[in-house]
């Protein structure tokens, strides 16, 4: 979204967080949220939760395990150099019942509609299909923009970030995460399963789930059949 008023001025920052709230509060209605999402209406009681950046040796079992043992769904962005080096991985996540959107190839900006198609390519070896996207970082061209909506890929936000990567990195403050407290229905829940500290986060959030009674569901639980 283009933070500079006509004329080039800055806009104000409550003009600013106002023009993004209209965005995205429309953007979560269909026709609009099979374009581009940052979550969904507020009325049904369930989240999405999504995890980034995998398959990962290391840390997508685990996370697999959680949400197994509290019967939540959800839907994992994933990098295509990431699936040739843990196949068997990403197989599980596929065995356990979990959505797949695309994340790009190797997590850059170059030729994104190259990467996905190359990803897709590679998930379909495993009897995958996918009509989701997840930019890296949350950024694309316009360009790719249109290459998504030409081929009906649904690019899928947050509004919700775990900033986990970020805070494993220390590349911002431990505890710089967007309130888990303040989760409500309709929204989108941005985790990496690249990290130790997604567990440990993705339990919390699980527990507000349970307090507030919303359901862990893939994205397209709100799409319709993705």
């Amino acid at each position: 979204m283009n933070d500079k008023a006509p004329g080039g001025r800055a806009r104000p920052p409550l003009l600013k967080w106002l023009a993004k709230s209209l965005v995205a509060e429309l953007c979560s209605y269909p026709p609009l949220n099979r374009v581009v999402c940052w979550r969904f209406p507020r009325a049904q009681k369930k989240v999405a939760l999504t995890f980034d950046d995998g398959p990962n040796p290391v840390y997508t079992r685990g996370v697999l395990d959680i949400l197994e043992k509290h019967s939540a769904r959800a839907t994992f962005f994933v990098l295509g150099a990431a699936i040739e080096k843990n196949p068997g991985v990403f197989q599980d996540i596929v065995d356990a019942g979990h959505e797949i959107g695309i994340h790009g190839y190797n997590h850059t900006h170059d030729d994104l509609s190259g990467q996905t198609r190359r990803t897709l390519e590679i998930v379909s070896r495993f009897g995958v299909s996918s009509k989701l996207f997840r930019p890296p970082h949350g950024v694309m061209e316009p360009s790719t923009r249109w290459w998504m909506m030409r081929n009906r890929l649904s690019v899928v936000l947050w509004s919700v970030d775990a900033r986990d990567s970020l805070r494993h990195e220390r590349k911002t403050a431990i505890d710089s995460h967007d309130s888990f407290d303040r989760i409500r229905a309709g929204d989108i829940v941005l985790l990496h399963d690249d990290n130790p500290l997604c567990g440990a986060d993705l339990l919390e959030i699980i527990g507000v789930l349970n307090r507030e009674k919303l359901a862990a569901v893939p994205v397209s639980d709100f799409l319709g059949a993705a």
